[in-house]
This record gives structure tokens, sequence and C-alpha cells, in this order.
């Protein structure tokens, strides 16, 4: 029935992206406008780590998540951003492959792909 079973053989495709700084991901859903819309632990939650120094971040949306916007991040700043899609592992780019934060250091997430499947999102800025 879940076939999200199947979805851990890529996780390590999608979090090893951005090398051995994956190691520095901390956990925070606070930074996202709607982490949840759904009960627990059915569906509709989503889920942002990013590193200490604002640079990578790594947001996971379940289906049927909210539309959320992320805030935490350096001012101003582009960030490389791609959909990963954790059914196929197939990476897509996200915002035509760039998103800018605004002076306050927000973050406007695009429409997800297909609202109805689960996506993950990586940013990362040089």
């Amino acid at each position: 029935m879940w076939k999200s079973a199947d979805e851990p053989q890529y996780t390590a495709k999608f979090m090893l992206a951005s090398g051995a700084l994956y190691q520095q991901l901390e956990p925070h859903p606070e930074l996202l406008s709607v982490a949840k819309t759904g009960d627990w632990p059915t569906e509709g939650w989503s889920f942002l780590m990013r590193t200490a120094d604002r640079r990578i971040f790594k947001i996971y949306f379940q289906r049927k998540a909210a539309h959320a916007d992320i805030s935490g991040a350096l001012p101003n700043t582009e960030y490389k951003a791609q959909w990963f899609d954790p059914r196929t592992g197939a990476w897509s780019n996200a915002g035509g492959g760039s998103i800018t934060s605004d002076s306050q250091g927000r973050i406007r997430i695009p429409a997800l792909p297909n609202p109805a499947e689960d996506w993950a999102l990586s940013l990362a800025s040089n």
C-alpha cells in the first residue's frame, strides 16, 4: 500500500549532493512557514534541515503538504535550487535552477512539481 518503502534507497543521493557537508545539517522545522497540515503521521507534513552557516537547506515535503516558504536564509543570496524525486532519485531544477532570498532571508518556495506526491528540495549557495 505504501510505495514510500522503496524510497530509502535514494536518501543517500539526496543527502550527499553537498558532499560531507550533510553532516552539518541541523533540524529547523520552525523555519518553514507551514510545517504540517494533516495529522501526524498520516500526510501533509514537511521538514527542514539547514547548516549553521545558512548555506545549505534540505527540505522534505510529504504529499498534500501545504505550500511553505522558509526563513533563516542568508539575506539577498542566490541559492541553487533543485527538486529531488524520492520515488526515482531524479533531480530537476526548481525556480529555473536558482532562487534568491529577500533582504530578510526569506525564500519563496516554488510550487511542488506534483502536490499529490512527496518531493524534496535542495538549496545551496556558493
